[in-house]
């Protein structure tokens, strides 16, 4: 059947947005986009210093311009018709976050050292206004998120109240409600903690930065260069869809951002070469979400890991490295056999884009993202500050080219689009915040891990493997970032108190949180990327899993050594890369079913156990998983080639 020509030197990259959202028109649109740029603004003078605040008034502030968008756009329910008017309970809600908020900003701002001599004594306004606090924050949380974060922080909340009367180690002598309100509401130690501080810093520069990129067409640069470098190989349109989620996945932090821009282009390319709807929709949904791993923004999530950690930002790019280039490599290899199985080409070379012509109309766009690198890595800058000057030569860059110049109406658009797309992430973190506080001031923490160590039965592994499956568990209902906060809070420290270095522990609540995205039964990315695709949902997302099997073995690895994170002698984290990136060819082999044509189960199992050595670091187990690698490609050559199969054929 002839295919239809390929447009891809037109390739548009274009932006969804979610239906669930409200979209006003007339004075309320205006009025919404201010305040989405007044945030901005404000968050752009803190970092520059022009304004200084108090920490915890600039919370405040960050909190209620997070809150009040989020009632403004989100609907009580997602499905409910009121697009275009503000009901009167979210206008109650917004004057609601305006005094609690208010109130610690004046208190913090004015009156911080008399606060401060009160020593945890709480007044019947303060008792009021806190529980105004914990209802709304809630609920804005259950409007971005859904029910199951809410529903962990009440549990949580409720545990002061209720532990005088449970038994064992969780008992407590009891908390008074002016002491649960002074925790979560009026101290640093609940919703206005060290969390919500790293979104209302760090976290929003890079998403402001990440607004102004995309903003800025490298989008389209992206797709354009990997089409021209990898359209005309075996299967080259998925091989675009990796390279080009890969790039735009290092900015956007989003997996389903990915998937509504550069999935809207490779996979129709991909569906036109003879990829299925399902396979195509597969690719993409497990590209788009390793660019969640990418270096160097990782998502939200990096920056609190960081400061959990309190090691500079460089550290976790470093650490993520490795694991983001076994991803990937998996997801080639798995295609290329792919590819291979179904007889499919690439696109022949004249409907591709020219690559020194991209190059040439887009190599200014990249000078953001070196120097961001450079900043971050070299010189140890702060996100924050790196992200600054990110923008100001975003829209430096923007100018040199007519093609990529934008007007005032550009900036105010990324000032908009930054400010919307921070909220999920602030209202998480103050969210989470208030598991933190109760954690700390309870104890709690420390009778989790006992808890958590005598399920296990002391077995390490088998702790590793609990906390996968709670990271499955929670990824039914939240997002990545929300998913490694509460991991972080409740399990990685009993991982570390096991033995466990902390950056591994954190990676692999890390790791875990974004590839739940694409593990069954709710593996969001891979429902979305087959709603683009056309194909049925459930069976994308197998498909997905299957796809990015191997990564799932990589976090117990970097558990056992380090040096998959990057961590120890270059000779050695050499070796031990060359040595996992083999294993994950062998593991993609025997998961497809394919070496140099299809394999037989015992050569699956044969290059499956070699793989699964290699994957794990040693030199004992790099040679025994080689020879066995070799030995089922060896055994398959012969087989296919007629000559020990044949024996084994006339033996039988």
């Amino acid at each position: 059947m002839e295919k239809e020509k390929i447009e891809t030197s037109e390739i548009k990259v274009t932006e969804k947005t979610g239906e669930r959202n409200r979209s006003f028109q007339g004075w309320l649109a205006k009025l919404v986009i201010g305040i989405a740029v007044a945030m901005s603004c404000y968050q752009i003078a803190i970092s520059l210093g022009i304004i200084y605040l108090n920490p915890y008034a600039h919370r405040a502030i960050h909190l209620s311009f997070a809150l009040v968008l989020a009632f403004f756009l989100y609907p009580v329910r997602k499905n409910k018709s009121d697009n275009n008017k503000l009901p009167l309970l979210d206008m109650l809600f917004i004057l609601g976050v305006i005094c609690f908020c208010g109130y610690i900003f004046y208190q913090q701002q004015f009156n911080e050292e008399a606060l401060a001599m009160r020593v945890g004594a709480t007044t019947t306004y303060e008792i009021i206004l806190g529980i105004v606090a914990v209802i709304l924050l809630l609920e804005a949380t259950r409007r971005l998120m859904g029910v199951v974060l809410p529903i962990i922080i009440m549990a949580f909340i409720a545990y002061p109240f209720v532990s005088v009367y449970l038994p064992g180690v969780l008992r407590t002598g009891g908390f008074s409600l002016e002491r649960v309100t002074n925790l979560i509401y009026i101290s640093g130690n609940g919703m206005w903690g060290t969390i919500l501080g790293i979104s209302s810093t760090d976290v929003f520069m890079f998403v402001l930065f990440a607004s102004f990129f995309n903003l800025s067409g490298i989008g389209q640069v992206f797709i354009n260069l990997a089409s021209g470098l990898f359209g005309s190989f075996r299967g080259g349109p998925a091989k675009v869809s990796v390279i080009g989620s890969a790039c735009f996945g290092t900015i956007s932090g989003s997996s389903v951002a990915n998937i509504l821009t550069i999935g809207s282009v490779t996979i129709p390319m991909m569906k036109q070469i003879g990829y299925s709807p399902r396979m195509a929709g597969a690719i993409e949904a497990v590209a788009s979400t390793g660019g969640m791993l990418m270096p160097p923004f990782l998502g939200a999530a990096a920056f609190v890991m960081a400061d959990y950690l309190q090691v500079p930002y460089s550290v976790i790019i470093s650490a993520a490295v490795i694991p983001a280039i076994l991803y990937y490599l998996a997801l080639i290899f798995a295609i290329d056999f792919e590819a291979q199985k179904l007889g499919l080409g690439g696109i022949a070379k004249d409907q591709l884009p020219n690559v020194l012509s991209v190059i040439k109309r887009g190599w200014h766009l990249f000078t953001p993202l070196f120097l961001l690198i450079y900043l971050l890595v070299v010189k140890h800058y702060s996100p924050s500050r790196a992200a600054l000057f990110g923008i100001a030569a975003v829209i430096i860059c923007s100018l040199l080219a007519p093609s990529t110049r934008e007007n005032w109406r550009g900036l105010l658009k990324a000032l908009h689009v930054g400010a919307r797309s921070s909220l999920e992430v602030s209202i998480t973190c103050a969210a989470v915040g208030i598991v933190v506080g109760i954690i700390e001031v309870t104890g709690l923490g420390v009778k989790l891990s006992q808890t958590l160590i005598s399920l296990s039965g002391g077995s390490l592994l088998l702790l590793l493997f609990l906390t996968m499956i709670a990271s499955f568990i929670l990824g039914l209902g939240l997002t990545p970032t929300a998913c490694y906060l509460t991991l972080a809070v409740l399990v990685a420290p009993t991982l570390i108190q096991m033995g466990i270095s902390p950056l591994a522990a954190h990676f692999f609540v890390f790791v875990f949180g974004i590839i739940g995205m694409i593990t069954p039964p709710v593996a969001i990315s891979a429902y979305v990327s087959a709603s683009v695709a056309g194909g049925e949902m459930f069976s994308t997302g197998v498909t997905a899993f299957l796809l990015a099997m191997p990564i799932y073995i990589v976090p117990y690895m970097f558990v056992f050594d380090p040096s998959l994170l990057g961590i120890g002698p270059l000779w050695v984290i050499l070796v031990t890369v060359a040595a996992a990136a083999v294993g994950v060819w062998a593991f993609a082999s025997a998961i497809q079913g394919w070496i140099f044509k299809k394999s037989t189960i015992w050569e699956r199992l044969i290059i499956l156990s070699g793989g699964l050595l290699l994957i794990k670091p040693g030199i004992t187990t790099d040679i025994i998983g080689l020879l066995l690698v070799l030995l089922a490609v060896v055994i398959h050559r012969a087989r296919t080639a007629g000559g020990l199969g044949q024996l084994f054929k006339t033996a039988g």
